[in-house]
């Protein structure tokens, strides 16, 4: 399980748990896909929300080394750039 995943289910114990039979809504065909369509919308969503975010954060690196060549905002950009393909390697 990646670690997208991992959060993913971290969140819906988390949160949602509390409001269902949580064992009968997390439960996974033989492909590892979710079987119920309220998970795996929110499944979908999540991962598209993780892409968004790894898109948005690497244009905002980009945008950010074009203001200025200063070592603080090259190592800044550098450490949002590092924990930007982290977690998009996370959603591989």
């Amino acid at each position: 399980m990646n670690k997208s995943r991992e959060r993913f289910e971290a969140w819906l114990r988390a949160d949602i748990a509390p409001l269902c039979d949580f064992e009968r809504h997390s439960r996974k065909d033989a492909k590892g896909n979710y079987i119920d369509s309220w998970v795996l919308s929110s499944w979908s969503a999540w991962q598209a929300a993780e892409a968004a975010t790894v898109e948005r954060c690497a244009s905002l690196v980009e945008e950010c080394t074009e203001l200025g060549d200063s070592s603080e905002i090259r190592n800044l950009v550098y450490a949002i750039a590092d924990a930007v393909i982290r977690l998009g390697d996370d959603n591989g």
